[in-house]
């Protein structure tokens, strides 16, 4: 209920009929960046050291809050395979390159004025999934190179984690299912999985055990040298 109550706020911000840009200064991940990709231009710190992208998977979770479904809209079922159910992260540089990005810009004063420009020259923006003539890009799940892609994937995610890590699955499931309806249809059905997947024993396993390295690393402990993205 909650997610879906976070969903509403989100999608008030895409219709409210005036521009909304997201200027980034920092590292956003997961619900940050799901916050960034409600607004309508995305503008960052050309800084080689911010993050941005969903390591949910890396929880036993997904990104429930409209990130699997918007990233899938923006990239494609393919190209968005890595970044959602891999938990790749991103460079400002290479989301600027894939469209996830409207701007890079130098220093915080050029983020203030690229934000300012933006919207004086978009006083009426419609979110790419909200548009009349929006197609996925790459194609759809029927069309035959994504089809391909498809009939491998289930595989290959099964030999990656043997079956014991229900959350990769989960997210292609949700990004299939969402491509063929709606985009308020696909937010539904990404918030059905994600309350799978939370209740589960595997998921809560996960984030204990994130928290207690966490809680380690603070107290001084060295940082694991090699962490399994599932």
């Amino acid at each position: 209920r909650e997610i879906e109550v976070t969903k509403k706020n989100f999608r008030r911000l895409e219709k409210l009929g005036r521009p909304v840009v997201a200027a980034i200064n920092g590292t956003a991940l997961g619900g940050g960046f799901e916050v960034a990709l409600s607004a309508h231009c995305r503008i960052c710190l050309d800084d080689p050291k911010i993050q941005l992208g969903f390591p949910e998977v890396t929880l036993g979770l997904l990104p429930g809050a409209g990130g699997v479904t918007k990233i899938t809209r923006l990239l494609g079922l393919q190209a968005a395979f890595p970044y959602l159910v891999e938990g790749k992260l991103l460079r400002p540089a290479e989301a600027a390159k894939l469209g996830l990005l409207q701007g890079l810009a130098a220093n915080a004063g050029d983020l203030s004025s690229m934000a300012r420009e933006w919207i004086k020259a978009n006083p009426a923006p419609v979110q790419p999934w909200d548009a009349k003539d929006y197609r996925m890009p790459g194609g759809s799940p029927n069309s035959p190179q994504i089809a391909q892609m498809l009939v491998a994937a289930p595989a290959m995610l099964i030999e990656k984690t043997r079956g014991l890590y229900p959350a990769p699955e989960a997210i292609l499931a949700a990004m299939v299912e969402g491509a063929y309806v709606d985009f308020d249809t696909a937010m539904r059905i990404e918030s059905r999985y994600l309350a799978k997947l939370a209740v589960g024993q595997v998921t809560k396993n996960m984030i204990t055990a994130f928290f207690f390295n966490l809680n380690a690393i603070k107290s001084g402990a060295s940082r694991p040298k090699d962490v399994p993205r599932w």
